[in-house]
């Protein structure tokens, strides 16, 4: 435990250095934004830049409720360049220490492995967390503000349960950074597995039990409806993989130690 709050200092500081703590969440915040506010002056715009003549254009796309709103800013903006922004931004977790030679360092000392792992796994998790928060928070209040109200519930529970979806994000993240020394590699790897992931969801009821991303639009539709379907088992099947996943990063380390 004491190693664990070491390396977990350790990672937070760097996160400082680095200032990660600032930069991360302004991306989400202008992401966050970016959906109530286009989707409510798009009629606007749309009547700016030569109104809709010859442009077919969904009449319910224009007709969304706040609850859409607030779940497009997440399947939208978030599962998409969001996606993107969380790898590119944490890629590398594991990766960097093998650059600078610290993980031969940590591999070569009596440091726990778990304890290593988990430190990394943690540490992002949280700052990966509290800037989407921060970008839910700022997209909730603009659409609360340009639209109408949503029930309070739906909005937690909606994180809450998409929250799952980024503690596996994040795992897949650190055991592709364990995996591969490329960047390039590691990032189109973790990026093309995500996106694949996200666009199995919905071929097959069985199938969509079993993908971990089912529980990022159980989240959109526990935002819109105030229902969430079979949720339990999506939570263990999410919460499942990410384990497996960690447990696959701390395996694929203690090969290199040995």
């Amino acid at each position: 435990m004491k190693q664990y709050k070491v390396l977990l200092k350790k990672e937070w500081k760097q996160f400082l250095m680095e200032w990660k703590i600032i930069w991360f969440p302004i991306v989400f915040i202008l992401l966050g934004l970016m959906q109530p506010v286009v989707t409510y002056y798009m009629p606007l715009l749309m009547e700016t830049f030569g109104g809709s003549e010859g442009i077919t254009i969904d009449p319910l796309v224009m007709k969304q409720t706040s609850g859409e709103v607030l779940a497009s800013t997440i399947g939208s903006q978030f599962d998409q360049l969001g996606v993107m922004v969380i790898v590119i931004s944490i890629m590398g977790m594991i990766q960097m220490d093998r650059k600078d030679g610290m993980l031969d360092i940590i591999l070569t000392k009596p440091v726990s492995l778990i304890s290593y792992v988990l430190s990394k796994y943690s540490s992002h998790l949280l700052l990966v967390l509290f800037s989407i928060s921060v970008g839910y928070l700022i997209s909730y209040g603009y659409t609360v503000f340009l639209f109408d109200p949503i029930p309070i519930q739906n909005v937690l529970l909606g994180f809450a349960y998409y929250s799952f979806w980024i503690a596996f994000i994040v795992a897949l993240v650190l055991l592709m950074s364990a995996v591969f020394k490329q960047t390039a590699i590691l990032a189109i790897s973790s990026i093309g597995i995500l996106f694949m992931i996200h666009m199995m969801k919905g071929w097959n009821r069985i199938l969509d039990l079993l993908l971990p991303s089912t529980i990022s639009a159980e989240a959109m539709n526990q935002i819109i409806t105030g229902q969430g379907s079979e949720i339990f088992i999506h939570i263990v099947v999410t919460v499942l993989w990410s384990i497996i996943l960690i447990y696959l990063t701390v395996q694929k380390l203690s090969i290199r130690k040995e």
